[in-house]
This record gives C-alpha cells, structure tokens and sequence, in this order.
C-alpha cells in the first residue's frame, strides 16, 4: 500500500513538472501581424494602432502534445474555434489551419497541410469603433500565426487555396468575440467552391455587356458598382459580363448573393438560383450556356434584369413662383402605367388568380419593382430623380407639414428630362433672434426649431444670435421653440403672417462638484447619479415649455461621470437643492446565460448639495471597495473647434478608454478639455451635436491633443 502511495506522489509531481515547463499558457507563442484600419462611423482613417511586441517570424514556438488535431467531421466548414489557452500578457494569439474537407480525401486519416499559402482576417474593436486587416503566411504545419493586442472580435478568415481538385474555397465568417489573453485557434475546411454561371438582361430579355456583377455575402451591401464592399462580411467578388451578357463566378462560397449595384442600370429583379440537374427538359432556359465548355460543371444558374436608369430634373416653384426650398418630394411607381415590369402587390393578385402553378411561375419571373423614393430641394427648388421609363405618383409636401399642403401629381420618366411642378401656397423664409432675458444679450448657439402640427425643421443662432429658416410656410400660425445648454428652453407663437422674431432665454443654473476619497484622491471614471431636487429656489420666469420640461425632471434627474479630477457637472437645472449620489459597480456572484459575471451598482456616497455647487471636494469613503487604489495621473488637455471656420466647440463629449475601462468628460466653455489619465496609451471618441465623431489613439506624453471637428451634412 506504501509503495502504491508513492508511486502515485511520483507520477503527479512529474506530471506537474512537464505542465509547469511546456503546458503552461503563453510559453513560446509567436506570430505575425500586418495591419490596416478604417472606421465604421464616419469613413475617417484614424492614426494606426500602436506598434505590438511582435516576435520575429520564425521565431521558436512551444509544441503542444496535449492538443489534438481538429477533426474535418466534427465541425461545419468554416465555423470552427477551438480555444487553446491564455497568456498572462493580456495579448491574443489566434491560429488559422486550413484543413482539406474530407469529400476531397476520403478514408485519409491525416490531411496534407497547406503551407505557404496567404490567410486574410478582418478584427473589430468595439471600443473604438475601428476595422482592422491582417494577413500572414501558413507555416510547415499549415498554421498561420496573428498576434493582437488585446481582446476583439473577429469578423471573418479567408485563406487563398492555390487550384486544385473542386476549386477549393475556405473562409468563415464566424463573428467571433475573443478576449484578453486567449491562445485560440480556427480551423477552415477548403471545400469546393461553387460554380456560377449566370446572364444579364435588359427588361426586353436582350443581353446586356461589361455589367459590373458582384458575388456579396448574405447580409453585406452592394456599396457601390466601383467598389462594392461591406465591412462586416469577407470580401466581395465581382466580374463584368461578356458581350452576349454571360458571366462566370468560378469558384465562390455558398452563401453568397449575385446582385448588380446601382449605377446606368438598376437591378429590378433576379431568378432564384438553380441547379442545372433541376430544369424541366422541354424548356430552353438553358440555351444561352452552351458558349460554356465545362457547363457540366455548373452548380448554379441566375437571370438578371436590368432597366436603364432615366434621369427627371425637377424644379419646384411655390404660388408666387419662387424656389420651393426644402421641399420634400416622396415618388413611388405607378404600378399599372410603368412599362415592362410591376409592383409587389400587382404580382400577389396575379399570383392568387393564376389557376395553375405553371402560370404562377411564369408571373413570378416577371421584373418587379418597389422603389420609393424621397427627394428635397436645393436652394434653388431643385433635385434629381433616377428612376425607370414611366409613370410616377409624386407626393409634394413643404416643411409646413400641414396635410392640406400637400400636393399629388404625376410625373412621366423619360430620359434625360425637367419638369416644373408649381405650388399652390407660398413658402418664405423666417428669421429672428434668440437674447438673454435678463440682459439681452445675444445667445449663440441655441438651437431653433420651427414647428408646426407634425413637422420640425432645426436652425442654429450664428455668435449674434441670429437664426434663419429657409423653405417654410407662415400662412397659419406656427411656433418656434429655442434650447441651449445653459439657458431653459423657451417657445414663441407667432401670428400667421409674420416673418421676423425674438426669443427670450431664461439663464438655468448649474451643478459643478468634484469628488474625492478619503486620502483626498480624485474619483474618476465613476458614475454619479443625481436624484431629486429636494428644495426650490427663487425661479425665473418660464413659457409653457419651460414649465412642461421643469415637470419631467423627476427621479432622477439625471446621471454623469466623473473625468480625470473627479469633477462632474450637470446643466440646465432649477436652482435649489439637490440630492446625488455616487455608484460604484460590485461583481455578483452569480452568472449570465453566457456564464460571464454579472455586476450590480452600489451606493458608496450619498450628499445634499446647492446648484452653487460646494467650495470643497465631496469625499467619499471608499474602504471595503475591492481593487481601489488612488491613481497616478498625468495632465492631459487641448481645444476643440471647426474645421472648416475655426468657430470654437464648446458642447460634447469625449469618451476616453484605457486598460478596459471607459471615462467620459465634458468639453468646457472655450472649446477646452483637460482631465488626468494613467500614463500610457488610450483610445478616444470626440462626439459633439451636429457634427461627425472622431475617432483615434493617443499617448499622455503628448500631453496635448486639439481636435477639429466637421459638420454633419444638412447643417
């Protein structure tokens, strides 16, 4: 019994021994990383992500003989991640191996590796917002080695299979969520591709050449006929049709689409695919594929029809016969006048009153088309319509948005035409002035809204506080409302007829606290959540609108966090006394449906406050709340202003994250921010009102970054 007891001693320590010296996650990992970016918000290129220890190509990796080789069987093609182990330095090593599907090797037990062959991925990072490529090459093993720096996602892998037997293809697009410190591996099945052979036609069943046809995957976008792309799904592929309108996808996945993206032609209506094998003999859709010498090949068949795009100029003049600006033109087909093809609804009678199923398979193979289409007018009253050869109901209607102004009528398509479509009312421009209602001072900035039963139209006060209108109808009485950040909202009726006025704002009082801990460190990055207004103060004055917006501020008011300093600030509030609190987030101990930990927030200080705000740091007793340590913080500021005037910025935000967490402080008055952050790298996201977000990263030691804003379009 003695000697059993210590030979089992002896096999545990030995087997600890060889886990502690090649199992241990992290060991001798390598890879190789090459990368591009782009944003998803707004199309900018923000500066690359900073460099990542990257070891050399080649380098010594560890051997795990623990793991064992995937089996083709045992996962759908593509769609297989293994996890392999974790790294201690929070980066992620992903493993991509080709694998060669088992229909293309039966009853081999080991499958040849593809070594030497390019693999392309695509990543995500939410926090940023930002899209990464990268590509590396399979090693001896047919393994490719990618190396990040922290927790992503992954969109999709593609691997370039060099030809052989069935056109090989291998990609995935498993949308994968990876975090921090995962060793992981996926593992694609090069299988046979599809072969697609298809035609382009016009509404008349004539071939159409050099038609751009793009190969998309399910759930992507055809973005344009030069570059038709998504950037969520892999690649899209795209070919031009011949001269007789044939065109050829060799060898593509099976979930892709073929779609024609819009340009000279657009796209009505396509067949669905079929299979060669599947067509009833007596027919002769098969005709056209006799030009290919290997159509026994073919897996699939598909049919566009294409109708050339006609181009309507259209002007629109009110009653006195000036441009109608910001005229909004809703067109949509008239479905019984527009030659060649029908609506969605036309097609289901059809459908419903075909006596066979031969008859409702011809209908359904019938060009459709169900495009509405919505327009406004320039300056001068004028917009461009693209649409087919026809008839269309057209739908006009002024920013007024009175229903007895709305005007329906018939417009006819042909190519290259104008058409004047003249109003019967009139539409001028308002103008006015938001001031100070204590000191008449003008208020830049405010926003203006003119508004009737079911329409808004929004303007913004220039620095003298003028504001301007353009496209709109004063023959009833209408209403402005006026809002700005430091100001109560106000409203105005004005009488029908009148063009020019003034708007008074009432100053609102402001909330401006910082929060500290018990050593008198800044809190920052917590949530504070200011909950009731618990006495009044002396009030101004206040329209129907300030009153009905004062009613709403109920429990609670409102939630904010607090930058660099510990500061936190609310705006546009009664004056009196408040009650807030500061929220702390505590791990519960139970899990989610997807086994991750679940947290609740936690009161860790409670005060009562004047809107003067207090002359000394609110402190809050942090003991007991677990991984809080005061920071050690750098100065980091800059300004905020206009690209295009140079007009300063001084409402937004910018959310700052740095080692998985996210702060988010206020830009001041003056277009300045400051707020204190660990030393290192952080991401950034500058969002302000009317104008495009800006992504990117930086580093404190520039200690100062300033920030040029562009205006969305329409402003």
């Amino acid at each position: 019994m003695k000697n059993r007891t210590l030979l089992i001693l002896l096999v545990i320590l030995l087997g600890g021994g060889y886990w502690f010296l090649y199992g241990r996650p992290g060991v001798g990992q390598s890879g190789l990383e090459l990368a591009g970016h782009q944003t998803r918000s707004n199309g900018a290129r923000p500066a690359d992500l900073p460099a990542a220890r990257v070891p050399a190509v080649g380098a010594a990796r560890e051997t795990r003989t623990d793991q064992a080789a995937p089996d083709p069987q045992a996962f759908e093609p593509g769609d297989y991640v293994e996890q392999l182990g974790a790294r201690r330095d929070g980066s992620v090593v992903m493993e991509v191996q080709v694998v060669l599907s088992e229909e293309l090797s039966p009853g081999q037990t080991t499958r040849p590796p593809f070594s030497d062959i390019t693999v392309h991925a695509q990543s995500w990072d939410e926090s940023s917002d930002q899209t990464s490529a990268h590509q590396a090459q399979t090693d001896a093993q047919g393994i490719a080695h990618f190396l990040f720096p922290g927790e992503l996602h992954i969109d999709w892998v593609k691997a370039e299979v060099p030809p052989g037997p069935g056109r090989l293809v291998a990609i995935a697009a498993p949308h994968e969520d990876i975090q921090a410190g995962s060793v992981f591996r996926i593992s694609l099945l090069a299988v046979p591709g599809v072969h697609i052979v298809g035609r382009v036609i016009d509404a008349s069943g004539q071939p159409l050449a050099n038609i751009p046809v793009s190969a998309y995957f399910e759930g992507g976008v055809i973005m344009s006929d030069k570059a038709p792309e998504d950037q969520w799904y892999p690649p899209t592929n795209q070919v031009f049709t011949r001269s007789d309108g044939l065109f050829e996808f060799p060898a593509v996945s099976e979930d892709v689409e073929i779609g024609v993206a819009p340009g000279e032609w657009l796209q009505v209506d396509s067949e669905e695919p079929q299979s060669p094998q599947e067509q009833d003999g007596t027919r002769t859709d098969l005709d056209w594929l006799r030009g290919f010498s290997e159509a026994d090949r073919l897996q699939f068949v598909e049919t566009i029809t294409l109708v050339k795009r006609a181009e309507v100029q259209l002007l629109v003049l009110d009653r006195s016969g000036q441009p109608a600006t910001g005229a909004v033109l809703h067109i949509e087909p008239d479905r019984l006048s527009v030659p060649g093809f029908m609506g969605w609804e036309q097609r289901e009678r059809l459908e419903e009153r075909a006596a066979t199923e031969l008859e409702r398979e011809q209908i359904r193979k019938k060009p459709c088309w169900n495009r509405q289409v919505t327009l406004e007018t320039d300056e001068s009253g004028r917009c461009t319509f693209f649409g087919v050869a026809g008839n269309w109901r057209c739908v006009v209607t002024t920013r007024v948005g009175d229903p007895l102004q709305q005007l329906e009528l018939k417009l006819v398509a042909p190519q290259a035409t104008q058409q004047i479509i003249r109003l019967p009312w009139a539409v001028t421009t308002v103008s006015g002035s938001v001031v100070d209602a204590e000191s008449g001072a003008p208020v830049p900035g405010a926003r203006v809204r003119f508004s009737t039963d079911k329409d808004r139209t929004l303007a913004r006060t220039d620095d003298s506080g003028a504001f301007e209108i353009a496209g709109v109808g004063v023959e009833r009485p209408y209403g402005l409302h006026a809002t700005h950040r430091h100001y109560f909202p106000s409203d105005l009726v004005v009488p029908a007829g009148q063009t020019q006025s003034q708007i008074e704002l009432h100053k609102a009082s402001e909330l401006q606290l910082s929060i500290v801990d018990s050593e008198g460190m800044p809190i920052t990055g917590k949530r504070i959540r200011l909950l009731r207004r618990v006495e009044d103060g002396d009030a101004p004055p206040l329209s129907d609108l300030g009153r009905a917006w004062l009613e709403q501020q109920r429990y609670p008011i409102g939630r904010s966090w607090t930058d660099g300093s510990g500061g936190v600030n609310f705006d546009q509030l009664y004056p009196g006394r408040y009650e807030l609190e500061l929220l702390l987030p505590t791990e519960k101990t139970e899990r989610g449906m997807w086994g991750e930990a679940l947290a609740e927030d936690r009161v860790w200080g409670s005060w009562t406050v004047s809107v003067r705000g207090a002359s000394t740091p609110l402190v809050a007793n942090l003991q007991g709340y677990e991984g809080w340590s005061p920071p050690v913080t750098i100065r980091f500021k800059g300004k905020v202003t206009e690209v295009v005037t140079g007009k300063v910025i001084d409402w937004g935000r910018i959310s700052v994250t740095m080692g998985g967490y996210t702060n988010r402080f206020s830009i001041r008055s003056g277009g300045h921010y400051s707020f204190r952050l660990p030393q290192g790298e952080f991401q950034y996201e500058l969002a302000a009102s009317d104008y495009l977000p800006v992504f990117g990263r930086a580093n404190t030691s520039e200690n100062r970054l300033n920030f040029q804003l562009q205006p969305e379009r329409g402003e």
